[in-house]
């Protein structure tokens, strides 16, 4: 079993250096902000020292505002998890690309009378000697990143080095060890619900959606939701750093936004339009569903984003939270952004048949790089639009307040509509090679 899983990661060599890739990157992520975590960052205060006393516990229940209560909670106490989080929403997309790329062998390894154990085993195999492989260089990665970060912060602060702490190491095994649970578990569900008859399609079947059925009441109440927690973030009689309920509505209109409001004005625009522009009516058509299949990872991204955003304006009085709280906004759009790709991706892969047909009757591969083109458009524009309507709202509030430096401000917005545009570019450089891959065998 050893020499037939080793056997088909180097036939299967593509899918399984960009397994690797991911998982490279993923752990020197994850070493990266545990050691940060856990280390003196400015060689003064230890960032990682959760409650040690009851006095503390009592400010945090007494706490009016959340500055206060970000003040009593750490950083790192929090921000550990959600990286696991993180780790794992990537994980999942990348397992999904890489499975389904390996359907064939299950079919043939099914077919040829192997018990799902044996597959699984078989899986876990190629997995596990992949994820190892990768713990070498992701370690190496993040050390270099480790310490650059600290002898970067010791010279603009003037004062000596931190030190990496054994904590770091652990925490860092810990993590590793819940991603390949996690690995286990989705590859042991899906083998055990897959049916050979599937996994030998040539093509997976093209899901019609219907059209959205009526709702009782109206999506325009959230759209009033998210504009009334515009108005009172930036309502001057509420704090700047007390933005809870507003917050709170703004997070259940853009729920709304995207599971509804935007599908809404789609179909209108297709019964006005559709025949003045059909082109862009597809593209408009795939966009939506692009959004509803994607509206999980969307909305995670969108409350992940705004809110390491809202904590990182927090903590602009205590440096050493402050720098680990900006590691974790970094790290947040990296990861939930090459999660959106991944998610496309996987999308590209059922849409095949879609645009093979498109193709055949009569579009040509420059218009069916048009519509992915607009489709993608679309979509990068929808989420980034819909992130800065609330980010640029709260920096405004810190700003005039002059509770945070302008420049950092717009270096960290900045930070985000680019490395989230080149994704952009990256999905569509790949979604495009997957789609017209078929095309070019029929020719």
């Amino acid at each position: 079993m050893f020499q037939l899983a080793m056997k088909m990661i180097k036939k299967n060599s593509k899918a399984a250096f960009l397994y690797f890739f991911i998982m490279t990157w993923t752990v020197a992520i994850s070493f990266v902000f545990t050691a940060s975590a856990n280390s003196r960052v400015l060689n003064e205060n230890v960032a990682f020292n959760g409650f040690k006393t009851s006095e503390e516990w009592i400010y945090a229940a007494n706490a009016k505002s959340w500055s206060e209560i970000a003040h009593a909670f750490p950083t790192s106490d929090y921000l550990n998890s959600i990286i696991v989080l993180f780790c794992c929403f990537l994980i999942f997309y990348v397992n999904n690309n890489y499975i389904y790329h390996k359907k064939n062998e299950i079919a043939i390894l099914k077919v040829s009378g192997a018990s799902e154990i044996q597959i699984i085993y078989y899986f876990l195999l190629q997995t596990a000697l992949l994820f190892l492989v990768a713990c070498i260089p992701g370690m190496l990665i993040g050390y270099a990143g480790i310490y650059i970060l600290f002898h970067s912060v010791a010279y603009v602060m003037h004062t000596t080095p931190a030190s990496l702490t054994t904590m770091s190491l652990i925490q860092t095994a810990v993590l590793i060890a819940v991603i390949f649970l996690y690995i286990g578990l989705y590859v042991m569900s899906y083998i055990f619900h897959i049916r050979v008859k599937d996994l030998l399609a040539t093509h997976a079947a093209v899901r019609i959606r219907n059209e959205p059925t009526p709702r009782k009441y109206s999506n325009k109440r959230f759209v009033f939701f998210l504009l009334a927690g515009i108005f009172f973030i930036l309502y001057k009689k509420v704090p700047y750093d007390n933005q809870s309920y507003q917050l709170g509505l703004i997070f259940i209109g853009l729920y709304g936004v995207v599971n509804g409001v935007i599908s809404d004005v789609v179909q209108w625009w297709k019964k006005k339009n559709f025949y003045k522009h059909p082109l862009f009516s597809v593209a408009i058509s795939n966009y939506n569903t692009a959004l509803l299949s994607s509206r999980v990872t969307i909305i995670v991204t969108l409350f992940s984003v705004i809110m390491m955003f809202f904590v990182t304006l927090l903590f602009h009085a205590d440096m050493n939270e402050f720098i680990l709280s900006l590691i974790g906004y970094g790290i947040s759009i990296i990861l939930l952004s090459f999660t959106i790709t991944f998610d496309l991706i996987v999308q590209a892969n059922h849409r095949i048949t879609y645009y093979l047909n498109l193709w055949k009757i009569g579009y040509t591969r420059e218009q069916l790089k048009k519509i992915v083109r607009q489709e993608l458009i679309l979509f990068y524009s929808t989420i980034l639009i819909l992130s800065l309507i609330i980010m640029l709202p709260l920096a405004y509030r810190f700003l005039i307040a002059r509770a945070f430096n302008p420049t950092l401000c717009l270096s960290m917005i900045l930070f985000y509509v680019g490395f989230f545009s080149i994704t952009g570019i990256l999905s569509y450089r790949l979604y495009i090679k997957t789609l017209l891959k078929e095309i070019v065998l029929e020719r």
